[in-house]
């Protein structure tokens, strides 16, 4: 059997070993006029990877090798499908891009399917792993509490959430989000004393839904 092979973005036909983007039909526009010349491909159709169920959770297979972890009572919502991954600069998600109206395709985010979220709310993974979609890791936010859950920047300069160096004043800054506005919590000869300060604003500011590393 040839290797099932995803490209990043956008669902690829169902003809097993095809990897171009499907134009109609889950097909690629060749397998499309051929089926509908013929009546069928000739060829195999890729098949729904199977969902692997363990006691109360469940890994369903993705692109890249990857799973995702669901519970069990939850595979239901979201098998018959193939899912793949996406990945962001500090973050991967299970997605499916399905092919809508007129050719365009739709992204389907696993998380959201799982929590119906409704539109105009976001889904926050608490432990920060997209990939983990058991829905004692999901919950409702607004886009404000989502961003105070993200991990510090890859390219910070101290190494912790929120501080930064002040070139002025040649010490370490801290800085928070509140209300969607920068508040500047004062500037530290040390950076885990900035850290600190961080640490202390984020638990009055955020709450539950800070994050400090």
């Amino acid at each position: 059997m040839a290797k099932t092979t995803y490209t990043e973005g956008y669902e690829i036909c169902n003809v097993e070993g095809c990897v171009v983007r499907i134009d109609a039909k889950g097909l690629c526009g060749k397998h499309y006029a051929r089926r509908k010349r013929h009546g069928t491909t000739g060829l195999g159709i890729r098949k729904i990877k199977p969902i692997r169920v363990e006691g109360d959770v469940a890994y369903v297979p993705l692109s890249k090798g990857l799973e995702s972890v669901i519970d069990a009572a939850d595979v239901h919502l979201i098998d018959n499908k193939n899912w793949h991954v996406r990945v962001y600069t500090r973050s991967m998600y299970a997605i499916r891009t399905p092919l809508l109206a007129k050719g365009k395709l739709g992204i389907v985010r696993m998380h959201r399917v799982i929590l119906d979220a409704p539109n105009g709310v976001e889904v926050d993974h608490v432990n920060s792993d997209g990939l983990d979609n058991r829905r004692a890791n999901l919950r409702l936010v607004t886009k404000a509490q989502n961003q105070h859950n993200r991990r510090r920047n890859a390219y910070s300069d101290s190494g912790f959430k929120g501080v930064s160096w002040h070139q002025a004043t040649g010490k370490w800054q801290a800085r928070i989000q509140k209300d969607g506005k920068e508040k500047h919590l004062g500037v530290f000869d040390c950076p885990k004393d900035a850290q600190a300060a961080y640490i202390e604003a984020s638990a009055n500011f955020h709450g539950e839904f800070g994050r400090t590393e």
